[in-house]
C-alpha cells in the first residue's frame, strides 16, 4: 500500500509542478502603469491585463503643497493599453509626476522628476 501511495503522491507532485509553471501566463493581474514625465513633460499611464472597461484618466501634475495643478487626458470605456497626458512648462519649473486614475477606484503615481528648469 505504501508503494502505491508514494507513486500516487509523486504523480500528483509532477502534475502540480506543471500547473505552477503554466500559471503565471493565465494569472496575470490587472494593473495600472504610470511612467515619470519625459523631457517634454508628457506622462504615459495605462491599464494592463484587465477585463471590462473603465474611465481612465492620466494626469501630469506639478507636486506643490495643497493642490497639484495638472494636465489631463481621459477616455471612457477604456480596456487596456497606454494613454498619454501632454504637459508643458506653463506652470513653471518644479517636481512633476504622472498620475493614472481608474474609475474602478484604483490609482497609481509615478516617481517625481524635476522638469522645466529652462
Amino acid at each position: 500500500m505504501r508503494r502505491v501511495l508514494a507513486g500516487t503522491l509523486a504523480a500528483a507532485g509532477i502534475a502540480l509542478s506543471g500547473i505552477a509553471v503554466v500559471s503565471p501566463a493565465w494569472a496575470a493581474a490587472c494593473s495600472l502603469g504610470a511612467d515619470q514625465p519625459n523631457a517634454y513633460n508628457d506622462g504615459k499611464g495605462g491599464r494592463y491585463n484587465c477585463s471590462g472597461t473603465v474611465t481612465l484618466k492620466v494626469r501630469v501634475a506639478k507636486d506643490v503643497f495643497g493642490w497639484d495643478p495638472y494636465w489631463e487626458s481621459s477616455v471612457a470605456n477604456f480596456s487596456n493599453g497606454d494613454l498619454w497626458a501632454y504637459g508643458n512648462c506653463s506652470k513653471g519649473s518644479g517636481s512633476f509626476y504622472t498620475w493614472t486614475i481608474s474609475s474602478s477606484g484604483n490609482s497609481l503615481e509615478s516617481g517625481r522628476v524635476v522638469r522645466c528648469t529652462g
